[in-house]
């Protein structure tokens, strides 16, 4: 394993290359950034302070979130007026910089030291490009290992880069079928797979997030059995995508499912690859992402004739008149069109 100086080291660049990133805001008028300066430069004393513990235990994540937000405050005044950066300012906020750098390698250090697939040049690469520096004044360097430890076991595909618990929001929709002349409806699920054992969806986010999907439910009709469908779905896609088998909380919000689901025979087989699966019920407005999922996009599969009904609809010459924006009309139809295209479109590509 690597010395705690090299996730030192590492720390201290990659908060560098964050700072690189910083743009020339013209628009911040010159009061603006003496005030955030001396407001960045007052809050010295109190991070140093915060930050000056014995051990990773004792130390307040959070001040270490506000000393690294100080920093980059500091080095976006440097970036916009440079010429009201003193020497000494530089000077102390470098001071500033190497005590989040400490703690950060220690925290690092400390998951790395977890995780026999963890690889210090191969992070170092990874973190040194702009784009995932971008991430540093938000997330620690830690938080950052797992989503590369994660992305990396897309391929490992083992239980040990997962953890201990995986959690899954599911919800369900069911659309009118505007293709269809007697009244027919699309029935589509969506579900969110998250790493950890999460609480509220709010917990979700792109470092833990590893899987989402929209799909078609074989049923039309009933929400309860599209629900049941998509607990079937996910699981499968965690057992045989990623051989992921520990345990699985699973969030929903159509309570009658919930004694259920695992009537399917699909399901009950399933279910029992698991060490436990829990399903748990959730309020529809603390549900939110999944709900979005399935009502932004559309999955449908299509005969090939109502396929040529819709290259037909594409070549129709519609007069001028209708292509006027302040026709309702024109409006919803083209956006219907549009929206409806672009997701099909996409299904067909996978």
């Amino acid at each position: 394993m690597y010395k705690l100086e090299i996730y030192q080291k590492l720390a201290y660049e990659v908060l560098m290359c964050r700072c690189e990133c910083i743009k020339i805001n013209r628009k911040v008028s010159l009061e603006d950034d003496v005030r955030a300066l001396k407001g960045a430069v007052g809050k010295y004393p109190l991070r140093m302070a915060q930050l000056g513990v014995s051990s990773t235990e004792a130390l307040p994540e959070e001040k270490l979130h506000k000393a690294k937000a100080n920093y980059i405050q500091y080095r976006r005044v440097k970036v916009n007026k440079p010429e009201i950066v003193t020497k000494g300012v530089d000077r102390i906020m470098d001071n500033l910089a190497h005590i989040i750098a400490k703690w950060e390698g220690l925290l690092l250090y400390e998951y790395a030291n977890g995780f026999s697939d963890f690889h210090a040049e191969k992070f170092r690469d990874y973190m040194l490009n702009q784009s995932k520096a971008m991430l540093m004044d938000k997330q620690f360097l830690y938080t950052i290992a797992e989503k590369y430890l994660a992305e990396r076991s897309f391929e490992k595909k083992n239980n040990a880069r997962f953890g201990e618990c995986v959690t899954i929001f599911i919800d369900e929709t069911i659309k009118n079928n505007p293709l269809s002349t007697n009244g027919g409806v699309i029935s589509n699920y969506s579900y969110l797979i998250a790493l950890g054992d999460l609480k509220k969806e709010s917990q979700i986010n792109s470092v833990n997030l590893i899987y989402e999907k929209v799909g078609e439910a074989h049923t039309t009709t009933h929400g309860e059995e599209i629900t049941a469908e998509a607990i079937g779905n996910a699981l499968f896609t965690l057992l045989y995508e990623y051989n992921y088998t520990n345990d699985v909380k699973i969030f929903i919000d159509n309570m009658t499912v919930r004694g259920h689901w695992k009537k399917r025979k699909k399901n009950f087989v399933v279910n029992k690859c698991f060490r436990s699966v829990s399903v748990n019920y959730v309020n529809r407005k603390h549900n939110t992402k999944a709900d979005a999922l399935s009502r932004q996009n559309v999955a449908l599969t299509l005969t090939r004739k109502d396929f040529d009904k819709l290259d037909r609809i594409k070549q129709i010459p519609f007069p001028a008149a209708a292509f006027n924006p302040q026709n309702d009309k024109f409006n919803d139809g083209h956006n219907w069109f549009s929206n409806f295209r672009s997701p099909f479109k996409k299904r067909l590509a996978t």
